[in-house]
């Protein structure tokens, strides 16, 4: 009797509960899928071979058809046979068809674009709500058709890369929720049809909105004004807008459910933007680079109670005033200011209270370096501070000039971008950074070696260095180390007796790394570098004041100037 039980345990073990569930619902479950894996399923059983050619959704990806382990050049990129699968698929499905909802392609070979009028023709059926087509190529050259513009039903519509936007006059999508239209290129001649639409889809029932635009055959660039339009948006959720896009209404905007709002290059009045961000009670996320103010007002003001997240970058003016910004978020978490103060003579940050991540890139004159003590005196309850070169030349020169930094005592994790790293700025900063556990130095961008001067290597050495700093991290370091970076680094083996680890970040195989880790010089080169992967040989078994301390070397691939 126990053995029939234990029979009977087993065989229920190896139900095949999938297949047992209806048609519709594992119809639902294949539309998660890509293609590939969806087509993949009809060699499980009779039951599945030709279920997925009753998909309602269609996901169409050429990346998928690549195989993964395949190097990304431009050749392999372009797959001649991804059209002729997609077309086999279509036509599989052709019965079907007129049932699909959801639509998405992303397509990276322009060797495919012969195919796409079919592909669209036989897709764009009355019952369609989500059609996406992502071409991921910078020159395109395939402009929609019109079938697109009868889809009815329609809820969310994104074309990425398209060519020549024509719009019927009668285009209209009175369900769309979803906009997106990035990388879509406009002619002149049909820019005024083209604005006249795009406000009338920009209705109540807008939640995302994405635009991208560039009018072509214009000696300027031509302003499409939204700011009506957005006016009527009341259920918004997400607005990006980039290149050529104004919001020029001067008066109160309400978008009482937006929460992320991205201007990239856009122009508009202050007072539009200020009614924007403050009567927006649900925004979390703010992004605005290169945002040019109309009219004669030079203060910009960023006040929300409910903001989170913001990253700010450069601001401008017609008359070319100076300007000064306001920020006033009480919730902020985290915070990602690129300042320039070409323009942006003064910086009001009220205080940032819930601040836990901060970056900073300020590039500023010698006269007005009391902005960025006042920028650093505002973040001084963050726990992460990303500085990059710019910003850390600039405390250098605070130093310089005896003005007295902030001390950041919540501070635990500091990232420096620099190409140049003076000990004696660095001995500086982290006095000001008494509770710091980790310390990062990162290459910045350009060709500009990791270097560390040698200069005042015998200054008193930061209480937070010997006594807190459990991890330093340095990135970019090339092939190897130079002499002056392995006395430095011996030099911080030497006196950090609460350090347990020390990660190296360095341009060499991982042959190479392997060989040095188990001191053997079979893989280390003879010539060229040789002499820098001798320093860090030694570095690698010089004596260290914390008894955990470990030192770690990881590969990466050197790209400058690739």
């Amino acid at each position: 009797m126990a053995s029939e039980d234990k029979l009977k345990n087993t065989a229920d073990t190896h139900v095949d509960r999938l297949s047992v569930l209806g048609d519709d619902l594992l119809l639902h479950i294949l539309g998660f899928l890509e293609l590939k894996g969806a087509v993949g399923t009809s060699a499980l059983s009779r039951r599945w071979r030709y279920l997925w050619t009753r998909l309602t959704s269609l996901h169409l990806d050429d990346c998928s058809f690549v195989h993964s382990d395949a190097d990304w050049t431009m050749a392999e990129t372009m797959n001649p046979e991804f059209g002729d699968l997609v077309e086999s698929v279509l036509r599989q499905c052709e019965d079907h068809l007129p049932f699909l909802k959801k639509f998405r392609l992303s397509c990276n070979s322009p060797n495919d674009l012969m195919f796409v009028e079919w592909w669209m023709e036989a897709v764009t059926g009355p019952q369609v709500e989500s059609f996406e087509v992502d071409f991921r190529w910078g020159n395109c050259m395939y402009h929609p058709c019109e079938r697109i513009f009868a889809m009815e039903k329609l809820r969310v519509l994104k074309l990425n890369d398209w060519y020549k936007m024509v719009v019927p006059p009668s285009a209209c999508f009175p369900r769309l929720e979803v906009l997106e239209l990035w990388r879509v290129h406009v002619l002149l001649e049909d820019c005024p049809q083209f604005i006249a639409w795009l406000r009338a889809v920009i209705g109540p029932e807008i939640e995302k909105l994405y635009l991208k635009l560039k009018v072509m055959k214009a000696m300027e660039p031509e302003v499409i004004d939204l700011g009506e339009a957005v006016r009527s948006a009341r259920k918004l959720q997400v607005l990006k807008l980039c290149n050529g896009i104004q919001l020029g209404v001067d008066a109160p905007i309400c978008l009482p459910c937006l929460k992320v709002l991205a201007l990239y290059f856009v122009s508009g009045f202050g007072s539009t933007l200020r009614s924007i961000i403050s009567s927006s009670p649900v925004l979390e996320s703010l992004v605005i680079e290169c945002f040019k103010t109309l009219g004669d007002a030079t203060t910009l003001y960023i006040e929300s109670p409910s903001l989170k997240n913001v990253k700010l970058r450069r601001f401008s003016v017609e008359h070319h005033a100076s300007r000064r910004i306001v920020l006033n978020a009480p919730s902020l978490v985290r915070m990602k200011v690129l300042l320039y103060n070409d323009m942006v003579t003064e910086y009001d940050i009220h205080e940032l209270p819930c601040l836990e991540s901060g970056y900073i890139d300020y590039c500023g004159r010698s006269q007005r370096l009391a902005s960025l003590i006042m920028i650093l005196n505002r973040i001084s309850n963050a726990t992460s501070l990303h500085l990059t070169d710019s910003t850390f030349q600039s405390i250098m020169l605070c130093y310089l000039h005896q003005l007295q930094l902030p001390v950041l005592h919540n501070l635990t994790h500091l990232t420096t971008e620099v190409s140049l790293i003076d000990w004696e700025t660095v001995c500086t900063l982290l006095a000001c950074t008494p509770n710091l556990v980790t310390l990062v130095f990162e290459k910045s961008p350009g060709p500009e070696p990791l270097e560390v001067l040698r200069e005042n290597i015998w200054k008193p050495v930061p209480e937070c260095l010997y006594s807190r700093i459990e991890v330093i991290e340095i990135k970019g370091l090339g092939s190897g180390v130079t002499s002056v970076q392995k006395d430095l680094l011996m030099h911080v083996l030497d006196v950090a007796s609460c350090l347990k680890k020390m990660i190296l970040h360095c341009a060499i195989d991982q042959d190479t790394i392997g060989g040095l880790l188990h001191s053997s010089n079979e893989s280390v080169p003879t010539h060229g570098e040789h002499a820098m992967l001798a320093n860090l040989e030694e570095l690698l078994a010089w004596p260290r004041s914390s008894s955990n301390c470990e030192v770690e070397l990881l590969s990466y691939v050197d790209d400058t100037f690739n």
